[in-house]
This record gives structure tokens, C-alpha cells and sequence, in this order.
């Protein structure tokens, strides 16, 4: 059928070329872009599987740089300390060279200097982004003794897990700045001297372990006395003197002043009314009942320091003692925890109020007497009673010895007198070998427990100059004088040394008076022995302190040939244990790199897996599509002379109107 109104086969002709077109925009967009799906809406499940795995490459990578600044980090301790290990056995050449007859031992220790010079500067050079492990400061907040690298990587669902090996520095450190004696690094850590038999070596010299130890002197704690009060009755926890509560209208009231002052300082201070109620015993008591009785004087101090908590009052702390009189019965305690003196707490006013009786048959509640509330009262100022005021030194942290002229010194700052007029009065100590010697019967100046610290501390403020003899003492001028001739190295009376659990030793006032008493222990200082090398001592030495010249082993008494032969020897049993510690540090560190290096290949493969399977997925197949484009455009050829064609016949129509 021919149609002048509806031109078929021009419409078909065009529905056809946009298709062609259509296929082409996208097998066009297809290759220039290099995916069949860039987009959700090309395959919404491919894209959506596609996008995810690319987010797992992502961190994948980011893993790989994480394992590769952890690598670079352990192949720079690893190169210092290989570095190192080689140095100590240089050192260890030089010093077996020295054991020979006629060595000159100073040049020998020339050279052992410039090497001792060079682990130093290894130890400081071996850094990577600021991480050092070989040169450390375990005193620096920020150090520990613990760090991590990463070390690999794991996926469980969605959740990404990242794992760690953790690296003890403290096993790998060669020097640090804070540690001492044997807590030092590798290299400056001390060991005690060994012969060839295995016997340690009992040198003198600076080095020698009995030269001089802190041990547990160092400034503890100092304390104040604190006031408190007792309540003027006693609570009977048997009889009728049993508080009830059971009506809103039951009511204790008193009034509680804790004053700025002593009373003799005349200062007023703020009084303020405390009221307890059947809430107040509920709340304390965590009771719920219409009808409490308060059944002993610990639950009275539990419902006195609510209504204390409830009125503002949060400097007094309410408590119990035992009864002056009668067995069974306590009294209330009233605490000021202002420190100090200038605190004196004082409970007067106590009246008592009640509400009808839950009972029909009586008016008012038979607890609710005077009588029964006067318990909460305290007693009258003179009973007042203050805490002994103490101060304790750190726990002892011994073995201790002094040699020689070494001693430590420390200052007692005692502080009396009456509030706002105290004293304070500094009492000068010396512990010294003589010391040691007079607490605890022996000539060797050595400490070996708290117990025994703590009858030297008896015995240093018997006699505070430490010249061994507590019934004379020297004066400002140098002259023995016998004890009371009023020089400063006379006993510090009036003071209890103690030892606590913890090994800590601590010193009390004997007596207590108006709570302004304050004992401080401050200013430690110890001062190395100047004398001669004492001999029999166990000596020690550290990798970094070796000196083989004349002057440094006569320092440590070391003169004779046979004696400076066993000392080399035990100088090279030194080194020799250094190089094997250094070598179980590059050891560990091998192992984590070894590790790291096998994490990092599998995660190299595992991406290049990754990126394949998205690649399968999503890209386009180039020699697939560049054929269909070819086929497109002879489609779209054959489209456009098709449709010209469908447009050309209705002028053959026309020629039949001719």
C-alpha cells in the first residue's frame, strides 16, 4: 500500500538508524573509556562488586606503605646493630692484643677509644622518621619500652584487621641516656667483672658497685594532722535508744560549724543547719521503707554525713570509734579533711521532732526523744584529739653500700607552733659507712634489706653527723663535743621510724597537739667516696666504659701484670657478651623482616589477583568491540541510504499525477 499521509517505510528506515547509532554511542563510549561497566546503570552487580574490591586495593596499598615504613624502620636498627656487632669484635681484637707482653697499653687504648667513640655514633645515626631504637631515653614520657610495626593484614566480611609484631627496645637498645648500672643498653649497661675461672673480680675504683647506691633514699611523702571530734554520748545498739523513722514529719536537727581556726585564733566561723528526715535515712540506708530504725552507729554515721552531703557540707567526714565506757556502745566521729590545723568541726543544737505515729493508738514517736537524739552531738572542744603527722620515703630499692668517705645527705623540715604562728625548724642528716656500721653490727657499710634500711634511718637520727658514735658530735668548727652542748648534730628526738608493707620506711611525730605538726624529708644527696680504690669490693664495667691505659686500671687498683691480665680477660668476656647480645638483637630484628618482606610479596600478589578480578568484570574486550563498531557503521550506512531511499518514493508517486 502506498500512503501520501503515513510514510512506513521511512519510519522503519529511521527507528533503525537510531538504533545503529544508539549501539554505537556505546560501544564508542565503551572503548574510549576501556570498561563495558563505568557506570551502576550499565550492570548495577558487577559495578557494585567492582567498586568494592577497588576499595580493598585501596588499602591494600595502604597497607604496603604501612609494611614498607615499618621494613625501612627495622632494616636501619638491623644495619646499626650488624654495624655495631662488628665494632665489638675490633674491640675484642684490641683487647686480646693487649693481653701479650710489651704492649703499650695507652695507644691500645686510643684505638678502643675511637672505636667506643664510633658504636655511640652508630647507635645515634641508626634513625628512620625519627624513630631510633639503638639510642634511647627510657626518662622521656613518651618512650616505651614496647613498639610495634605492621606486619599484616586480614579481612573477615566487611571488618578489615590489621595485625602487629611487637619489638621489645629494651633488648635492643645499645645505649640510653637515663638507665644506670645494670638497666643500661647493650653497650652501656654494666656487668660484673668475671676472671677466667668464672669468679667475680673484687676490685676497687670508682666503677665498683660498693662505691656508692641510692638505693631507697629519695624524697617521699610529707603529711599534715588532721582534727577530729567524737560525739559526746554513746549509741546503745541494744536498748531503747534506737531512732525510728516512720513519718514525714520525724526530724533531727543540728547545727555544724567547721571553723577557719582554732578556737584561740577567736575567728567565727559559718554555722549551718543540718536537718535529717525520713528521706535523708532513706537515701543513706538505700532503704525504701515507710519505717526505718536506724539499728547501730555506723548506719547513724551513714545518715548524718547524707544530711551533712544534703546541707552543702563536703570537708567533714562522719565515722565511728569505739565507746569510752561501755562494751557494745560507739560514738560518732566528726573529721575535718582540711588539711592542716586551721580546721575544727563542732555539732551543737541537737533537737528532736516528730509526726504522728504510724500507730493510731499513740500521738508521737517514743524514739524521738532528746535523750535518744543527743548521740549526734559532739563533746565538748577538750576532747578534740589530732592525728600524729607522718612522712615516709620511697620503698627500698637496695642492695646499698657506701665505701670510704661516700655518703648521703637529707634535711627533716619539722613544723609546730600554733595556727597561723608555725615554726619550722631543719634538721640536718648524714648517713655514712660509719653509719651502717653502728645500726647494724658489720664493717662492710652494706644494706641488704628494708628492715635493716630502716634501723640505719634509727640509727642516722641518733647521731644526724655520721661520725658513729651517737653521744658526741662534731660542731661548726670541727670539734668533738659531747651531746647537749647544743650542736646540730645532736639526736632529732621526738620522732618513731617506721617500716610499711610495702618496704617504704616512714617517720611519726611521738606526740600530737593542735594537728599543725608537719615532718618533711627533702634535698637527698649522695657524694661519691673520694678515697683510694677500696679493695675486696665487686667491681663492675660496661662495654662503654672499658679503659686499658695506666691511669683508668690504676683507678680501679689495677697494678700488678698478673692483675691486668685477668682484668683484659674479664674486659673480653665483657665484650664477648655484648656482641652475643647484639647478635640476638639482629637476630630478632632478621626474623621481622623476614616477615614483613613475606607480607609484603603475598599482598603484592594478592592485589595484582584483585585488580584482575575487577578487570573481568568491568573491561571492555577492545578486539570484540572494535568489530562490532566496524558492523556498526556499515549498519549505519546502509540506515542512512535506506531511510533516503523511504524519503525518494513519494516523489515516484508524483510522477503518476504527470
Amino acid at each position: 500500500m502506498t500512503s501520501i499521509n503515513t510514510n512506513v517505510a521511512a519510519m522503519t528506515a529511521l527507528q533503525t538508524l537510531q538504533a545503529t547509532n544508539s549501539a554505537m554511542d556505546e560501544t564508542q563510549n565503551r572503548i574510549s573509556t576501556g570498561f563495558r561497566v563505568a557506570e551502576a546503570k550499565d550492570n548495577a552487580a558487577y559495578w557494585s562488586i567492582a567498586t568494592t574490591m577497588r576499595s580493598d586495593s585501596a588499602s591494600i596499598s595502604a597497607v604496603q606503605d604501612a609494611l614498607g615504613l615499618g621494613a625501612a624502620t627495622v632494616d636501619t636498627a638491623y644495619t646499626g646493630l650488624t654495624a655495631s656487632k662488628d665494632v665489638l669484635n675490633e674491640i675484642k681484637n684490641k683487647l686480646t692484643a693487649a693481653t701479650q707482653d710489651g704492649v703499650d697499653l695507652d695507644k691500645v687504648q686510643s684505638e678502643i677509644g675511637e672505636l667506643q667513640k664510633q658504636l655511640k655514633s652508630i647507635s645515634e645515626a641508626a634513625s628512620f622518621s625519627g624513630a631510633n631504637w639503638l639510642s634511647v631515653d627510657s626518662s622521656s614520657k613518651t618512650y616505651s619500652g614496647e613498639t610495634s610495626v605492621v606486619s599484616s593484614y586480614s579481612k573477615s566480611g566487611n571488618a578489615i584487621s590489621l595485625g602487629s609484631v611487637k619489638i621489645n627496645l629494651d633488648d635492643l637498645k645499645l645505649f640510653d641516656k637515663a638507665a644506670s648500672g645494670e638497666k643500661g643498653g647493650i653497650v652501656d649497661a654494666q656487668a660484673v667483672l668475671k676472671s677466667a675461672d668464672g669468679t667475680s673480680l673484687t676490685l676497687g675504683g670508682k666503677d665498683s658497685r660498693a662505691q656508692l647506691a641510692a638505693g631507697g633514699l629519695k624524697v617521699g611523702s610529707d603529711s599534715v594532722g588532721v582534727a577530729t571530734v567524737k560525739s559526746g554520748a554513746e549509741y546503745d545498739v541494744d536498748g531503747a535508744s534506737k531512732i525510728t523513722f516512720n513519718n514525714q514529719g520525724d526530724k533531727i536537727t543540728f547545727d555544724v560549724r567547721v571553723d577557719g581556726a582554732l578556737q584561740a585564733d577567736g575567728v567565727t566561723a559559718k554555722t549551718t543547719k543540718v536537718t535529717i528526715a525520713l528521706g535523708t535515712v532513706q537515701t543513706a540506708l538505700n532503704n525504701t521503707s515507710d519505717s526505718i530504725t536506724i539499728q547501730n552507729a555506723e548506719e547513724m554515721a551513714k545518715v548524718v554525713q547524707q544530711a551533712m552531703t544534703d546541707a552543702g557540707i563536703t570537708n567533714v567526714k562522719v565515722g565511728t570509734a569505739a565507746g569510752g565506757t561501755t562494751a557494745g556502745k560507739s560514738v560518732l566521729t566528726y573529721e575535718s579533711t582540711t588539711e592542716g590545723a586551721k580546721s575544727r568541726v563542732t555539732v551543737t543544737g541537737v533537737t528532736a521532732t516528730s509526726g504522728p505515729n504510724e500507730d493510731a493508738a499513740a500521738t508521737d514517736n517514743a524514739s524521738f526523744t532528746a535523750a535518744n537524739a543527743a548521740v549526734i552531738g559532739a563533746a565538748a572542744t577538750a576532747t578534740r584529739t589530732f592525728e600524729k603527722a607522718t612522712a615516709q620515703m620511697d620503698a627500698f630499692t637496695g642492695p646499698m653500700q657506701l665505701t670510704g668517705d661516700a655518703n648521703i645527705a637529707f634535711k627533716i623540715d619539722l613544723t609546730t607552733g600554733a595556727s597561723g604562728a608555725e615554726t619550722t625548724a631543719t634538721k640536718d642528716v648524714k648517713i655514712t659507712k660509719a653509719t651502717i656500721s653502728a645500726a647494724l653490727g658489720t664493717t662492710d657499710g652494706k644494706i641488704n634489706s628494708a628492715s635493716e634500711f630502716q634501723q640505719v634511718m634509727i640509727q642516722a637520727l641518733k647521731d644526724p653527723d655520721g661520725n658513729g658514735d651517737a653521744a658526741t658530735f662534731v660542731n661548726a668548727a670541727g670539734a668533738t663535743v659531747a651531746a647537749g652542748a647544743g650542736t646540730a648534730g645532736e639526736p632529732i628526738t621526738g620522732i618513731t621510724v617506721g617500716s610499711l608493707g610495702s618496704g617504704a620506711v616512714s617517720f611519726t611525730f611521738d606526740t600530737a597537739t593542735n594537728g599543725t605538726e608537719k615532718i618533711a624529708i627533702k634535698d637527698i644527696k649522695a657524694t661519691a667516696d673520694s678515697a683510694e680504690p677500696q679493695a675486696g669490693t665487686e667491681a663492675m664495667i660496661s662495654v662503654a666504659e672499658i679503659d686499658i691505659s695506666k691511669a683508668g686500671l690504676k683507678a680501679r687498683g689495677v697494678e700488678t701484670s698478673a692483675d691486668i691480665k685477668e682484668v683484659l680477660t674479664a674486659y673480653v668476656n665483657i665484650v664477648d657478651a655484648a656482641i652475643e647480645n647484639v647478635t640476638s638483637a639482629a637476630s630478632t630484628l632478621g626474623s621481622v623482616s623476614s616477615r614483613i618482606d613475606m607480607q609484603q610479596d603475598f599482598l603484592s600478589k594478592l592485589n595484582n589477583t584483585i585488580e584482575k578480578g575487577i578487570g573481568t568484570l568491568v573491561d571492555a574486550d577492545m578486539t570484540e568491540e572494535s568489530t562490532r563498531l566496524k558492523a556498526l557503521q556499515t549498519q549505519q550506512q546502509l540506515g542512512v541510504q535506506s531511510l533516503s531511499m523511504a524519503n525518494n518514493s513519494s516523489q515516484s508517486l508524483l510522477s503518476l499525477f504527470r
